[in-house]
Formats: structure tokens, C-alpha cells, sequence
């Protein structure tokens, strides 16, 4: 397998991965323990303070940089690894400031395999030959093109 096609099912597995994950969190936490399900809704029902709205704002930064650079990415477009990279690193500072989190079991097994893969996507977007552009033949000129 090429690394061109390697970098887009890894794409595609992270998008669906965090789509699982999320759609899993929402749909488990009934099943929390009752203290855990009373925590979330304090949490839910409390004013937000200026802290937690800069973080809200980070995370939306990071939501918008992480979906251009990963469409640049299955795209083939060399810009977005940079974009990418920085996106992830953005999510993980901001993480950091979030506060406590409380989810269900599975929702962070899928949580954590999307992050493996973003490190999947790390690698082959700096380490292979993944975006580097592929020069094209003058007219006339047959180039055999590698699978």
C-alpha cells in the first residue's frame, strides 16, 4: 500500500473514530453511576467563567484547524500537515485546562484509538513521501507511476 493511500484511510478512520467516540458519550451516559450522572448535570447547569469560555473558544479553534487540515490532508496537500500538527497540539493544551471529564469506558477506548491515529497521520504526513508533489512527465513522455 502507498503512503498517499495510507494517509486517506487514515483520515477517514480518525473522522469516523471521533464521530464513533462522541455519538458513544452521549448515548452511554445514561448508563453512568448516579453520582457521575449528578456531577455532569451540576456541571452542565453552572455559569461558565471567563477561563472556561477561553477555553471554548481554543477548543473551537482547535475543531475548525483540525477539520481544514485533516480535508487538506485527504486532499494530498502539503500546507496541511503543518496545519494538522498544530491543531493537535492546540486540542492537547487545551485539554489540559478543561477540567475533570467524565465519560463511559467505551467512548474513551474510541477516543483513544482516534488519537493513536492521529499519530498515524503525524507520521506519515511528515515522514513519507505521502504529500510530496509528483512531477509530471512533458507531452508525450510515458512515466510509469508507482502503486
Amino acid at each position: 500500500m502507498n503512503a498517499r493511500k495510507a494517509l486517506r484511510i487514515a483520515i477517514a478512520a480518525e473522522w469516523a473514530l471521533v464521530a464513533a467516540g462522541l455519538t458513544l458519550a452521549i448515548a452511554l451516559e445514561r448508563f453512568l453511576p448516579a453520582p457521575l450522572q449528578d456531577f455532569l448535570k451540576a456541571e452542565s447547569e453552572r455559569d461558565l467563567q471567563t477561563p472556561e469560555i477561553l477555553v471554548l473558544i481554543g477548543l473551537g479553534v482547535f475543531f475548525v484547524a483540525f477539520l481544514v487540515s485533516s480535508i487538506g490532508l485527504f486532499a494530498l496537500k502539503g500546507w496541511a500537515r503543518w496545519l494538522y500538527l498544530g491543531a493537535e497540539v492546540l486540542g492537547c493544551v487545551m485539554m489540559m485546562f478543561a477540567g475533570p471529564s467524565v465519560g463511559h469506558a467505551v467512548s474513551s477506548a474510541f477516543e483513544s484509538a482516534a488519537t493513536a491515529v492521529s499519530g498515524l497521520i503525524l507520521g506519515i504526513a511528515f515522514f513519507t513521501d505521502a504529500l510530496v508533489p509528483r512531477l509530471s512527465a512533458p507531452p508525450g513522455v510515458n512515466v510509469p507511476v508507482p502503486e
